[in-house]
C-alpha cells in the first residue's frame, strides 16, 4: 500500500541548499567585485580633485607674481622677502614670505607627490608645471600651462623643482 505522504526527502533538501548557495556565491562575488570598482573609481576621483586643488594654488600664487625664479632644489636659507613652492617628502610645500612652510592641501591628508616641476615657457611670461601624485593604487599627473601677467623681467631659470617667487 503506497500512502501519499507530503514533504520533501534529504536529497531534496540538499539540492536545493547547494542551487542556492551557488547562486548566492555568484550575487557575493557580484557584490564584492562591484564595491572594489566603486572605490577604485572614488579613490581616482578624490586624487585627481586633490592634485587639481594644488594646481589652483600654485595658478593663484603665481598668475600676479612680479618675478619667478626656477631652481633645482630648496635654498639652505630661504630669502625671507620671497614666496616658495616645492616637494619635500611627498608634500606639496608653499613657503609665503617671512612665514613657514605649510602643506597646500592642509597637515593632516595623507596625498604621496611624487613629482613636481616647472618648466619655462616658449614666451617669456608663461610657464609650465607638472604634478604627479600616488594613492593607495591610482596614480594621476596633471601638466598644466600659466600666463604669469604681471611678471616684470623673464622667468630666470629653465627648469626646476622649485618656484621662487615674489
Amino acid at each position: 500500500m503506497i500512502k501519499n505522504e507530503q514533504g520533501i526527502t534529504l536529497v531534496e533538501l540538499l539540492v536545493a541548499l547547494t542551487l542556492i548557495t551557488a547562486v548566492m556565491a555568484v550575487g557575493y562575488s557580484f557584490l564584492i567585485q562591484s564595491v572594489n570598482i566603486f572605490n577604485r573609481g572614488s579613490d581616482q576621483t578624490n586624487l585627481q580633485q586633490n592634485v587639481r586643488i594644488v594646481a589652483s594654488h600654485i595658478e593663484e600664487q603665481l598668475r600676479y607674481a612680479s618675478g619667478v625664479e626656477l631652481t633645482a632644489n630648496m635654498p639652505m636659507s630661504p630669502n625671507e622677502n620671497k614666496n616658495y613652492i616645492y616637494l619635500q617628502e611627498g608634500v606639496i610645500k608653499f613657503k609665503e614670505a617671512g612665514e613657514e612652510p605649510v602643506n597646500i592641501l592642509g597637515e593632516s591628508y595623507a596625498l604621496v607627490f611624487d613629482e613636481l616641476s616647472f618648466t619655462q615657457g616658449k614666451l617669456p611670461n608663461t610657464l609650465y608645471y607638472k604634478i604627479g601624485a600616488k594613492q593607495r593604487k591610482q596614480e594621476y599627473n596633471l601638466v598644466s600651462e600659466l600666463v604669469i601677467l604681471n611678471i616684470a623681467e623673464p622667468i630666470t631659470g629653465e627648469a626646476g623643482a622649485v618656484v621662487i617667487f615674489q
